[in-house]
């Protein structure tokens, strides 16, 4: 969790609306509102998911992101959608692609250890296509 930097509300403005801000003479910087940032992060995790898994240094970076995106969620508003169950719902699904493979392996003859090793590296490879 990053730490929120409270500031005094502005006088002349009703509220801060996503865009360029700039303090004094400072680099102008991008302020995000809460409400658009979250909704941000939800879909920027949705897109990870179509980013190979070798982009790991471009996958770290906008993970990163989202985490500061989702660091703006105070209070009891249900945002951001329960990440841990999305990615609970795809190692689920993988884990059952590994024990069907596990499974068909061993009604061909194979031991169970090497039906193990060998689901594995299948599944592995799968994870590996584009």
């Amino acid at each position: 969790m990053i730490d929120i930097l409270h500031l005094p509300h502005p006088t002349n403005i009703e509220r801060v609306e996503t865009g360029p801000v700039q303090f004094g003479d400072d680099w102008p910087g991008t302020f995000i509102r809460g409400d658009n940032a979250l909704t941000f992060a939800h879909m920027l995790g949705e897109a990870m998911s179509f980013i190979p898994s070798e982009q790991y240094l471009v996958r770290a970076q906008l993970a990163g992101l989202v985490d500061t995106l989702q660091s703006c969620s105070v209070g009891d508003t249900g945002w951001p959608p329960m990440p841990v169950i999305m990615q609970s719902t795809i190692r689920d699904n993988w884990v059952k692609r590994f024990d069907d493979r596990k499974r068909e392996l061993i009604a061909d003859g194979m031991s169970a250890e090497a039906a193990d090793d060998i689901a594995a590296l299948d599944v592995i490879a799968e994870l590996r296509k584009p």
